[in-house]
């Protein structure tokens, strides 16, 4: 008996260290999400307002605007750091990303996109990259060839296999791959 008990002991331990590694590993996920050195830039949160200075513009936050495209009129703000299109019914990325040369964070969550362009990968600066919570089936290849990407978020996609190439990902940090079957 005393055996049995010690061995439900061992289990009961072993279960709570992984729940809260899983929690712990969670609240660190988060934490990675939240620090971000851009905090202190001016956000402009109005297209309209952003091309009136695109010069100036170097954080974009267009969430939960109904965007059904990608909206040209940001490869026109030629110091972008931040761009956050979250939370619209975007489908496509067009080719012209790479012309956002500067970008360092692209946060694309919550839209209906499908598939990214290969001229992803030459946004050789950027350092975030939020896919989460779209249709995403492939990856292309040039993912590989973002060399300072730290955080990539492609949780709750429909992703069947990642690139090979994921593996030159050598400053990645977070790969969060939750909710892919």
């Amino acid at each position: 008996k005393d055996i049995e008990s010690a061995g439900y002991m061992n289990r009961f331990c072993l279960a709570l260290c992984v729940t809260l590694c899983f929690f712990s590993g969670i609240s660190r996920s988060q934490n990675i999400f939240q620090e971000s050195p851009y905090s202190g830039l001016r956000t402009y949160t109005s297209l309209t307002e952003a091309l009136q200075y695109p010069d100036s513009v170097e954080k974009l936050d267009l969430s939960r605007q109904k965007l059904d495209l990608f909206p040209s009129g940001i490869f026109l703000m030629r110091n972008l750091k931040v761009l956050d299109l979250g939370k619209n019914r975007i489908r496509q990325i067009p080719k012209e990303i790479a012309e956002l040369s500067g970008l360092e964070e692209l946060v694309l969550t919550r839209n209906r996109i499908t598939a990214l362009p290969p001229e992803i990968g030459r946004l050789q600066g950027l350092r975030r990259l939020d896919l989460s919570r779209n249709s995403i089936t492939v990856l292309p290849p040039e993912i590989g060839m973002l060399g300072k990407l730290e955080v990539l978020d492609l949780w709750d996609n429909e992703l069947q296999d990642l690139p090979d190439t994921v593996k030159d990902l050598l400053s990645l940090r977070h790969l969060d791959l939750r909710g892919i079957l």
